[in-house]
């Protein structure tokens, strides 16, 4: 059981990574910072499935499906989020600096874009569904965590509903899910 104690530990530093990499893109504008931001996004993924799986949760029935739930679509998002920006690494990043016109529909950051269907599908719809069902499966006596995991699913899914009926703006409510969740986690 200590073991997992360290898990978000392990999250918080990956997010830190994110953090610092997202400040030095926006204040320096330099590819290295891109790459940086990518690679933290890809490997905090598999600390975010850690996490989930540590959550605590009892030994009826339901709850063990939910739990199973909870870890099969943290397993999608993060699939597919290092799809998304693996692909952004990989090929596109290379092909732009070789002088490449890339249309921004295959670019991530952009919005309509593949790879940006493929990450919100990843963060907002399965990260959501991971919240919920974590949300379902968690003991009682967690009340606060097994709240703020229903909510934080919720928004995931209302930032991906919004962005694809409304405007990419919305995905900050997505952002908001997340962000909170796993900080809260």
């Amino acid at each position: 059981m200590k073991k997992n104690r360290k898990i978000p530990y392990y999250g918080l530093i990956a997010v830190m990574c994110y953090f610092i990499s997202t400040l030095g893109l926006v204040l320096v504008g330099n590819s290295t910072f891109i790459i940086l931001m990518e690679l933290s996004t890809v490997l905090s993924t598999p600390l975010l499935l850690l996490i989930f799986i540590a959550i605590p949760s009892p030994q009826e029935h339901d709850k063990e499906i939910a739990k199973m739930l909870s870890i099969i679509f943290m397993s999608c998002c993060m699939i597919l989020t290092s799809i998304a920006h693996f692909t952004n690494i990989a090929f596109i990043m290379p092909l732009q600096d070789s002088g490449v016109e890339i249309p921004i529909y295959f670019q991530i950051g952009q919005w309509p874009s593949a790879l940006m269907v493929i990450d919100y599908l990843g963060w907002g719809f399965f990260m959501g569904l991971a919240f919920i069902a974590s949300s379902l499966a968690t003991r009682k006596e967690y009340r606060l965590l097994k709240n703020t995991l229903l909510v934080s699913g919720i928004l995931c899914l209302l930032g991906l509903i919004g962005t694809v009926m409304i405007s990419a703006n919305c995905w900050y409510i997505a952002s908001c899910g997340y962000g909170i969740g796993t900080a809260v986690i």
